[in-house]
This record gives structure tokens, sequence and C-alpha cells, in this order.
């Protein structure tokens, strides 16, 4: 069930309308749709892990850094507009807030070729918007011998084989522990020292249903704009953005885009933030 499923998570919403049965509904939200050619996470073992070190709020750390990437935003066109509180900054802004949030890792971990990523979900303790990261088992390990970071519980064994990394029963088994493991870090470990691994690539969680048009009763002064994510780059990166007015906005791209496809994100000019929609269907933002 999930190796067909897997492939086509966030997709083009025609694609979800023929698929509206609840089975797969309920799974549809899945960062993962580019096992199917295995292309995506090839580059993305070569390049990382993380090419750079910091979050996009670490403003003092860019200066000494290995050089961003810039590019340039366009404007799009759009009917509807989310209200704010529905969005996920991913750069720019203030930086997000962790203390007290929870933690949930809700599905074993999924194969994408030879890799497997599990996708953790972080709820804010005050009932904001929550928003999900894939980690393969080495962020977690390495964030495991991190100066500061302890947790209640120890990190489940790493899995030697290939044969072992299949089995449904260690996947199971593992994703039980990894949530516990992270949970318990969360409990003894400074919100700081886990900020990387749950906010950079943050995205929005799945739609249960299709997003309703939104309808403020004042206008939400949010626009749409798109980017190119440039070749060789994926989610976790560093990308700058220059929005409309000329402000560039560093941020981390999020999960959850299909490699290739432009990258269509909320610009708030009076906060100078990206965002992503909590239920941003990929792709095929509705007019």
């Amino acid at each position: 069930h999930n190796h067909h499923n897997h492939h086509n998570h966030h997709n083009h919403h025609s694609h979800r309308s023929h698929h509206s049965n609840q089975s797969h509904r309920s799974h549809h939200g899945s960062l993962f749709h580019w096992g199917k050619h295995g292309h995506h996470h090839q580059h993305h073992n070569r390049h990382h892990h993380h090419r750079h070190h910091f979050l996009p709020w670490d403003v003092m750390n860019m200066i000494n850094s290995a050089p961003i990437e810039v590019v340039t935003a366009s404007r799009l066109k759009t009917q509807n507009k989310p209200p704010k509180r529905d969005l996920i900054i991913v750069g720019g802004g203030a930086a997000p807030q962790l203390t007290g949030v929870t933690v949930k890792i809700p599905l074993p971990g999924l194969r994408c070729g030879d890799v497997t990523y599990y996708e953790i979900e972080v709820h804010p303790v005050d009932g904001g918007v929550p928003w999900r990261v894939a980690r393969r088992y080495r962020h977690f390990a390495a964030l495991a011998a991190e100066k500061g970071v302890r947790s209640s519980v120890p990190l489940p064994p790493k899995l030697w084989t290939r044969k072992a990394n299949e089995d449904p029963n260690n996947l199971e088994e593992r994703r039980r522990g990894l949530e516990l493991w992270l949970q318990g870090a969360l409990q003894l470990t400074p919100p700081e020292a886990i900020a990387k691994f749950l906010l950079l690539g943050r995205c929005g969680l799945a739609p249960e249903t299709p997003l309703a048009p939104s309808a403020p009763e004042h206008e939400e002064l949010v626009y749409l704009v798109e980017v190119a994510v440039p070749p060789g780059m994926g989610p976790d990166d560093l990308l700058k953005v220059k929005v409309p007015g000329n402000e560039v906005i560093t941020i981390s791209i999020p999960w959850g885009l299909v490699p290739g496809t432009p990258l269509k994100l909320w610009w708030d000019p009076m906060n100078n933030s990206l965002s992503v929609h909590q239920h941003q269907d990929w792709q095929a933002l509705r007019k």
C-alpha cells in the first residue's frame, strides 16, 4: 500500500480527485513522491547534511559562511488569500518559537531507493499551525551526538543490513523508538539545540480535505510569489529570495516540492517573511 502511495503524494490535485477514497486520503501528504525515480535523494545525499549549519534566522552566522544562491521571486495572481494564522514561515520575520512543542512520528519510515526517511510532525504548544520535516536515521544520530542534547531513553540502534532495514517489524519498532527518543530529548534539551532539526525544510501537514476558498473579514496583506529552485538544491537547503521591492529573504527550501517545479510561497511585506500554507497542495494552489 505504502509503496504505491508514496510515489504520488503532493502531486497535482487532479491526481487527488481520482483518489479521493479515504485510504488514499489519510496518507496523502507524504513528502516522498520522488522515490519512484530515486533522482532526488541521490543528489540530496551528495551535498549534505547540512550544507549550511544554521537556520534562515541566524543572521550573524551567515556573514562568515559559504555564499547562498539568490533567486528572484515573481508575483502570481490569486483570488484567495489565506489568513496569516494559517501560514508556516520558512524565512524572514521572527524566528519560530520551539518552547513546549510536541512531536510525533506518525508513520513507519518510508523507503526512497535505499534510503529511509521519517516524517516528524511538530505541534506548537499555543495551538498554532503544526508543521512537518523529514529526517533520516543518521540525522537523529548526529543530533544525539551534539553537545547538550540529552534524552530520557536511548536512541534505537542502527540497522546494518538492507534486509533489516526493509523488515516492517523493524521499521515500526524504530519509528516508535525514534519518536520516544525525540520526545525525551525535547524534555531535557534546550530548544535552540534542536532548532535546526525541527525547522529546516519545514512544510505543512497533509490536508485531510481540499482547501476551501478563504474569506477573511479583512484583506490579508500577503501575496503569492513563485521562485525557481536552482538545480542540485533540495529540501533543507538555504536559498536567498529577492521579493518585489528588492528585499532579500533567506529561506530553507521546504519538503514536499516536486523536483524541477517552481516553489510557491506567500510573501508578507509587513513582516518581511515568506511562508507556505499549512494545507499547501503543492503545484495545485487553487485559484
